[in-house]
């Protein structure tokens, strides 16, 4: 019986270098193209909440009467109780509320019960820099919501 003896089959050393650097640079990118998802996951989650007190904010106005937003005591807090909000939004990275303020007719921040005729609310935006100052913030007002360069 005469059997062959194969030569085994095997991959070299610079193969097997090749291989591993190769799955080594696509691992580098994956890594580099998800490394601002949580950023942006956390600014769509502070313009989603933003819309939604906007949204509530008018709505409360037009069920007041005499027409106007909450007090600065009053706050966000009074869309929840009077059933216009389910819950307080809190900034997903902070963990505390949008900046509410209200605004007289006049244009002073702060307003008595009935003087509250518009409101500035804001969060900022990731990222943030060494200082805490964020990139950008969202910014509402009665008219709308709309990203901005500076909130008071």
């Amino acid at each position: 019986m005469n059997f062959k003896i194969d030569k085994l089959r095997a991959f070299t050393l610079v193969e097997l270098l090749v291989v591993v650097s190769i799955i080594g640079l696509l691992a580098t990118i994956i890594m580099v193209s998800l490394s601002g998802i949580g950023e942006k996951g956390n600014n769509a989650k502070r313009l989603s909440d933003m819309r939604s007190i906007h949204t509530a904010l008018i709505a409360s106005y037009y069920a007041s009467v005499p027409y106007h937003f909450p007090t600065a005591t009053e706050g966000i807090a009074e869309l929840v109780t009077n059933k216009l909000l389910d819950s307080n939004p809190i900034d997903p990275d902070s963990g505390s509320n949008y900046a509410y303020t209200p605004v007289s007719r006049a244009g002073a921040e702060g307003c008595l019960l009935t003087a509250c005729k518009d409101f500035t609310l804001c969060a900022g935006l990731e990222p943030f820099d060494a200082t805490g100052t964020p990139a950008g913030y969202f910014k509402c007002d009665k008219d709308g919501c709309a990203e901005s360069a500076t909130c008071p």
